[in-house]
């Protein structure tokens, strides 16, 4: 990738920060740790744009490096992300403002799924492609797919238990 000037670099924060966040806070369920990771996230990207390739999706690239920072952080903190913790049943205010009733709902469910159903329904929520995901995740694309409507079955039915 060509050097990025810092305008262009801010450009991208701006961009995908919301995004890195809120996948940082269902990772975890903690904002602090949330804001930590997400910033650690870009710091990490902008010290590796060297190695980044620039035929595959920068997105997929930085979900990558922010699910491997929650990783290591969960992993120094001695935490495992349980479903428990994933969901925050405080939101802040401006989560509120810019998060629906039925993504609370989603959230929710998401939460009480399996560990690899769950990285998959988050990281299609967050608008990966299944290769992307397949790619990030080290699994054949067929799987990622028949994990995903897994998933979504799932899903479909702790909504239905929910609602």
């Amino acid at each position: 990738m060509k050097m990025l000037s810092d305008a262009q670099f801010d450009g991208l924060v701006r961009q995908y920060l919301p995004a890195i966040y809120r996948y940082a806070r269902r990772f975890t369920g903690n904002r602090d740790t949330a804001e930590d990771i997400a910033q650690e996230t870009f710091v990490k990207a902008w010290k590796n744009l060297k190695r980044y390739d620039p035929s595959r999706s920068f997105s997929a690239w930085l979900y990558t490096i922010a699910q491997r920072t929650a990783i290591d952080y969960l992993r120094k903190k001695n935490e495992e992300p349980l479903p428990e913790d994933i969901l925050d049943t405080t939101p802040s205010i401006l989560e509120i403002l810019n998060m629906a009733q039925c993504d609370q709902a989603l959230a929710g469910a998401t939460a009480q799924l399996p560990s690899e159903y769950r990285v998959i329904v988050q990281l299609r929520l967050q608008d990966l492609k299944f290769h992307e995901i397949a790619e990030q995740l080290k699994r054949p694309l067929n799987t990622v797919k028949s994990q995903y409507r897994r998933a979504l079955g799932l899903l479909k039915s702790v909504l239905h238990q929910n609602g």
